[in-house]
């Protein structure tokens, strides 16, 4: 496990300073046939084109304050972001989504992006939390264009997940008060991520809760932790999304 990092404060500024510049549009993303998924789409307001993009999937709790920072934040960073939408609009309580559904959705945004003129098609990152987090792992699995992803407080995927054909590199963070993730389970995974010869980025924060990096759950969030995560998780993409060629 790496050791806790101290988070420029310059960076943490330039963050709160340009998300409010970032605006999203409420989207719909076909694939060709059935149900068109929804979505939000944040683009950067400077730079050149084509823009790096990224999926960002939410838990079962859909659109938080955390997905939409986390999407204001990477859009003033100059990424092309899509937030899918896996509620279908629905609030928590009431949605019900199957992994065929979650799926279809996803892949319906990966078309959307191939038909987008302003991003690059031959990388595309995917960052998840929780449950969006194994979402992500499946889709690198499937779709070789998956270049990065990153997982965020999810529970280790199982070992049946087939990841050989996984071109991706990794990070991934958790929760060290979270009883479904062992120490142990984690090595497991980096090793799992080595012998593919993927670039892993392994964290455990220790004292934290599921929802560590979730400002709406004033029970477990923990700000030092959250501006570690989002320094680490921008560093992480810079260098194999935005930076890769």
């Amino acid at each position: 496990m790496r050791a806790g990092s101290a988070i420029p404060v310059a960076l943490t500024l330039l963050a709160l300073f340009t998300r409010a510049e970032a605006q999203g549009v409420n989207i719909h993303m076909h694939s060709g046939e059935g149900y068109a998924a929804d979505g939000v789409l944040f683009e950067p307001a400077t730079g050149q084109p084509p823009f790096p993009a990224i999926l960002l999937i939410p838990d079962e709790r859909g659109l938080t304050k955390r997905v939409t920072d986390t999407a204001q934040d990477l859009s003033a960073a100059g990424y092309f972001v899509t937030v899918v939408d896996l509620n279908r609009g629905e609030p928590p309580d009431v949605a019900k989504r199957s992994g065929e559904q979650a799926l279809h959705d996803l892949n319906a945004a990966l078309g959307f992006l191939a038909r987008q003129a302003r991003v690059r098609h031959d990388c595309v990152g995917a960052l998840g939390w929780q449950s969006g987090g194994i979402y992500a792992l499946k889709l690198a699995a499937a779709d070789p264009k998956i270049c990065t992803v990153v997982v965020q407080g999810a529970a280790l995927p199982n070992t049946s997940l087939n990841l050989t054909s996984m071109h991706a590199q990794v990070m991934a963070s958790f929760a060290g008060a979270d009883p479904t993730v062992s120490p142990g389970g984690i090595t497991a995974f980096g090793k799992r991520l080595a012998a593919l010869g993927h670039v892993s980025d392994l964290k455990t924060y220790p004292q934290a809760a599921v929802g560590f990096d979730d400002p709406e759950d004033s029970a477990h969030f923990r700000p030092v932790d959250t501006e570690d995560l989002r320094a680490r998780t921008l560093t992480f993409l810079k260098a194999h999304l935005a930076d890769r060629r």
